[in-house]
């Protein structure tokens, strides 16, 4: 691998051939990148990009934050270590891609795009770090506002994958940069920032704390489709994370945020990355409710969310058949009772 990063050809710019970069900021020289592992150090080329890279980051304050270099944006993160700060510097697409070409399964595709989800509610990317989150909710969003003409609001810490401007013949899409420590103002202020049309749509860049949680589920019960991802093993575990950053802001108890969270619950989908054979894939297990009255949301007000895992395995069945309209039928307040 460290030959493929450093020997690049005249068609393939060095650039290309790194995903990540590992930069101590004041001597990126001494820094590292991936895949490989390959040292930056003894590499005449590497060693005058990280340093391109280094400066344009000191521009940058905070922890968080996007950089350009050339044509390709990476996302970038400042880490504390015992040595000084360490940049760490993640590629993300220049454009957003086509949500039929990120490796998802069709029936998953279908299942975003759906148009039960029109009429508003929650749905999380879940996954853990590097498993390309962000670019589904993004491709999704694309996807969902050119198809229905949508309008939809992004709330970013910082924006990472270009959506800002007219999508298709009716739709728009509005990207905000939120300071750090400001993601519940913006989000109240999120409210007052839609059309009068319906089928509105709400990003959120990540939900990591309690008062985001809180807003999104405030949010998604008022009628928008809020979209967010979060960090998380599985999907399970995922959906206990976001109700538990819930049930701490302003202090909810367990069945509080089990009812919140029941109403305003739509779609979440875990997905784990993978190359194979230089094919890109993206294994997703999901969990749907049709609304506020299906079994899944009848099962998440009643009881713990371990025993939602027949659902997911029954879901998971009917995606891998194909059957797509069967499964939102099954799982919406139509049928009282999903078929074991």
């Amino acid at each position: 691998m460290e030959n493929v990063v450093g020997q690049p050809t005249q068609a393939r710019p060095i650039e290309d051939t790194v995903t990540d970069w590992y930069l101590p900021e004041n001597n990126p020289k001494e820094g590292w990148v991936y895949p490989g592992m390959v040292m930056v150090q003894g590499n005449e080329k590497l060693v005058a990009v990280a340093r391109e890279m280094a400066a344009l980051c000191q521009q940058k304050p905070g922890e968080d934050f996007v950089i350009k270099h050339g044509q390709r944006l990476y996302r970038g993160h400042r880490i504390g270590s015992v040595e000084g700060d360490l940049l760490a510097l993640r590629r993300v697409p220049s454009m957003v891609p086509p949500l039929d070409k990120l490796g998802l399964a069709a029936p998953v595709v279908a299942l975003l795009l759906h148009e039960k989800l029109s009429k508003g509610g929650l749905v999380i990317i879940a996954g853990e770090t590097g498993q390309g989150k962000s670019t589904t909710a993004a491709a999704t969003i694309r996807a969902r506002v050119e198809r229905f003409g949508s309008f939809c609001l992004t709330v970013e810490d910082p924006p990472e994958l270009p959506l800002h401007g007219r999508i298709g013949k009716g739709g728009m899409v509005v990207q905000t940069d939120v300071r750090v420590g400001s993601f519940g103002d913006a989000l109240r202020g999120a409210m007052r920032s839609y059309p009068t049309q319906g089928n509105s749509i709400l990003f959120v860049g990540e939900t990591r704390d309690p008062e985001t949680a809180g807003e999104v589920l405030r949010i998604a019960t008022n009628g928008h489709l809020v979209i967010t991802t979060i960090h998380g093993d599985d999907l399970i575990g995922s959906a206990q994370r976001f109700m538990a950053l819930a049930r701490a802001h302003k202090g909810m108890n367990e069945q509080e945020a089990k009812g919140v969270f029941s109403s305003a619950f739509r779609l979440m989908l875990h997905q784990e990355l993978s190359h194979d054979a230089g094919r890109r894939t993206l294994k997703a297990n999901i969990l749907f409710s049709g609304d506020r009255s299906s079994p899944v949301a009848n099962r998440i007000r009643q009881g713990s969310l371990e025993g939602l895992s027949t659902d997911v395995q029954q879901q998971g069945l009917l995606l891998r058949e194909g059957n797509v309209d069967r499964l939102v039928a099954m799982f919406d307040n139509r049928s009282g009772s999903s078929s074991r």
